[in-house]
């Protein structure tokens, strides 16, 4: 370390600064912090290059998980927002970008509106309270339900989640063949019975720097990285199985303190009082020995230490016919434990091994660009490992990051089958649908929560914005956004190639795909509808359309996940309303 980066003066007391929460100063980094956001929305998504001002390790990310773990906030409520999206994005694992950008939207859009805070607070909670009943009824003309499983939809909510991320830089056959494994791995670890548990935890991500994405792979079970150590002795393991309950296994010990040696590790008592002449080094020594013939006798045939095997005690194992695998880690531990069915063994007590002994049903080499690892698999389990391989190590971990998340999507659907439009539809369809109920209830609503029909109109038209501005921030340079008056889809084409006449030629499909514009259907502007407030007739969501429409599934292109999208929609409005909520904050400016 330099000496320019050593603290060398006492650290300062902390110094309170109160804020005001509509500040100007504020109000910029939120505008900051929106726009890095929006910039990285969506499949066209710019990428954002993040490193401490200090150095370290830089970051090349447009993923919210990578993104907000890089970013370094220090305004409150900024640490609120940010706060909010990573609790969504560790329950759920997707839309994550959604979240924050609609919250910001909301946000910025409430502090241009000359109402009252807490008015505003109380009717989004209104407006999310319509969303949210709009979209979990059967009549919700942009969601689906699906008969599960189905490999057509698995296929194309992968597509969907992986291909979002341009870092990776997954197109055509490339998209198919990581969401194709993808989509294997999920299958191959779901359970044949009630006896194995279902969870995203069951499929373990690996990575490979350096070769194609058309090169990963998928293992059943569980692959640990050797990293140089002796496995000679693993090809006779299989062959000294036991039978147990009418399968071949191997018996193996977890353990999951330090072998050692380190008296802090196994001393049963609070002091000892020995003689000088005793050499406490060969008493650890002895104590672990009598440890290694407990293993002997209990007929274990591998041992999965999480900490330091003493060198010793390994070829003393080794020589025995016993494998010793060191070093693992406390998570690798767990998903080994997982897999034996048997409890970790924590103390050094020869009298605990026999009833810490789990098994395997087999314990196998696999050889991998060159490298080698341990195939771990299991009669208690269905896990499944993925070896992921992209040219770059930034691409790879985002690989990894947009593939966990692509399988919980998966996962999530097990419990609730169901789909939105994608592409940004299903938020100017809502957005419609939003406006459509606010009209035919304003006389309820302004009573309700004493307000104007102007106020009303007014807040509820920065909320469908809000939704609005999210659906267009997917597509980038400016293209032209419309909506249709049938079913307030969004229709997308290059602001350059703009021609009246040429509009049927342009708009021939809305963002998902599921529909076909027909030469009757009529368009609107986004940008002229949400510029400024609504002052007469809202656009109705019209069964009798003129648009052709195809099968969700088979004919939209782009899908999302209803219970990640209403998660993260609950998520956003509920940020924002506490956001707003704020009148002061005090924060330590030192």
């Amino acid at each position: 370390m330099s000496v320019d980066k050593v603290r060398v003066d006492v650290k300062k007391e902390a110094e309170f600064q109160r804020d005001f929460i509509d500040s100007p100063d504020l109000q910029a980094c939120i505008r900051v912090l929106r726009d890095i956001v929006k910039s990285s929305y969506g499949p066209q998504g710019r990428l954002k290059s993040v490193q401490n001002c200090c150095g370290g390790h830089l970051t090349v990310t447009s993923s919210s998980r990578r993104l907000f773990g890089a970013l370094s906030v220090s305004r409150p409520v900024l640490q609120l927002v940010v706060g909010s999206v990573q609790g969504h994005m560790r329950a759920f694992g997707d839309g994550g970008l959604f979240a924050a950008l609609l919250s910001l939207n909301l946000i910025e859009n409430s502090f241009c509106l000359s109402v009252q805070r807490h008015v505003t607070v109380d009717l989004f909670d209104c407006f999310l309270t319509l969303a949210v009943d709009y979209l979990k009824s059967p009549d919700c003309r942009c969601k689906q339900a699906l008969n599960y499983p189905n490999l057509d939809f698995l296929l194309k909510l992968t597509h969907s989640v992986v291909g979002s991320k341009p870092l990776c830089n997954l197109y055509g056959l490339k998209l198919d063949y990581i969401s194709r494994i993808l989509v294997e791995a999920f299958l191959q670890s779901l359970p044949e019975s009630k006896v194995h548990r279902c969870r995203p935890e069951t499929i373990h991500f690996l990575t490979e720097t350096g070769y194609s994405v058309t090169e990963s792979k998928v293992f059943a079970g569980v692959l640990l990285d050797t990293c140089g150590r002796d496995i000679s002795i693993v090809q006779n393991l299989n062959c000294q199985s036991v039978w147990s309950d009418s399968h071949r296994t191997v018996p193996v010990v977890v353990v999951n303190i330090s072998l050692s040696g380190d008296l802090e590790d196994f001393v049963e008592a609070d002091c000892y009082e020995v003689n000088c002449d005793i050499n406490v080094d060969n008493v650890a020594i002895q104590r672990l020995q009598c440890f290694a013939e407990a293993l002997l006798s209990s007929g274990t045939k591998a041992v999965f230490c999480q900490k330091v095997v003493h060198p010793d005690i390994k070829i003393y194992l080794k020589r025995r016919g016993i494998l010793v695998i060191d070093r693992l880690g406390g998570a690798v531990c767990k998903t080994i434990q997982q897999l034996t069915g048997a409890p970790v063994v924590s103390c050094i007590s020869p009298s605990v091994v026999r009833n810490c002994v789990g098994s395997l049903a087999s314990i196998t080499v696999e050889v991998f660009h060159g490298k080698s690892y341990l195939l771990l698999t299991s009669l208690f389990s269905k896990d499944v490992s993925v070896v992921l391989c992209n040219s770059g190590e930034e691409r790879v971990e985002e690989l990894k990051v947009v593939s966990e998340a692509a399988v919980q999507c998966l996962y999530r659907h097990l419990q609730q089958p169901e789909v939105l439009s994608g592409g940004g539809c299903w938020q100017t369809h809502l957005s419609g649908h939003i406006r459509q109920q606010v009209e035919n209830k304003v006389v309820i609503l302004t009573r309700k929560f004493h307000v104007t029909k102007s106020t009303l109109l007014t807040v509820s038209e920065a909320f469908c914005q809000s939704l609005e501005q999210c659906a267009m921030a997917l597509s980038k340079d400016g293209e032209c956004h419309m909506t249709d008056t049938a079913n307030q889809h969004l229709w997308v084409a290059p602001s350059a190639c703009w021609d009246s006449k040429k509009e049927n030629k342009l708009f021939r499909k809305c963002s998902c795909g599921e529909f076909s514009r027909g030469e009757t259907t009529k368009l609107i502007a986004l940008t002229s509808v949400s510029g400024q407030p609504h002052t007469g007739t809202y656009l109705p969501v019209n069964n009798k359309t003129s648009v052709t429409k195809t099968d969700l599934l088979t004919g939209a292109t782009v899908i999302d996940s209803f219970p990640v999208q209403l998660n993260a929609l609950k998520t956003a409005v509920l940020t924002a309303s506490a956001v707003l909520g704020i009148n002061q904050y005090v924060r330590d400016t030192n």
